[in-house]
């Protein structure tokens, strides 16, 4: 309390023209601090939003359009099938077993270099959506090899 006395003794001390002049001064510049402390970050703000919204809506629409090319049920034929077994005997690897199981195709191979097994992987991929590949080492010597295709398993 002792400030605020203080503070308008100070002001009482003024003459009237020097009041009026610190009086204008303060409501420039509570003018200047709420043009530039609140009204230009709001319509910043703003601005920013709006843009990121734009953005967002153009986003959602290019999503929207590349989902409505994607097929929703990729289930694989009896031909792809058979173009993947034959692909794999091509490459040297012995198929022991190929079937469609919910859409994927799924063979079991036998080779006996591991890495025999993945380079027929990575390029049957650029054909099919490889899902699953897992090697394992036989029993008998090489690996064993177990891989999905497309679908959804």
């Amino acid at each position: 309390m002792k400030l605020l006395y203080t503070f308008r003794d100070a002001i009482m001390r003024l003459s009237p023209r020097e009041r009026l002049l610190i009086t204008a001064a303060l409501v420039i510049c509570f003018i200047i601090s709420a043009v530039y402390g609140v009204m230009l970050p709001g319509q910043s703000a703003a601005r920013s939003a709006a843009d990121r919204h734009a953005l967002a809506a153009a986003d959602l629409a290019e999503a929207r359009e590349l989902a409505s090319t994607i097929d929703a049920d990729p289930r694989l034929t009896e031909e792809a099938l058979a173009q993947l077994t034959a692909s794999a005997s091509a490459q040297g690897l012995t198929v022991l077993d190929s079937r469609i199981v919910e859409g994927s195709a799924v063979l079991r191979l036998a080779s006996s270099r591991s890495i025999d097994v993945l380079a027929w992987a990575a390029k049957a991929s650029d054909a099919v959506t490889l899902t699953s590949l897992s090697i394992t080492a036989a029993r008998e010597g090489g690996v064993a090899a177990d891989a999905s295709f497309g679908g959804s398993s």
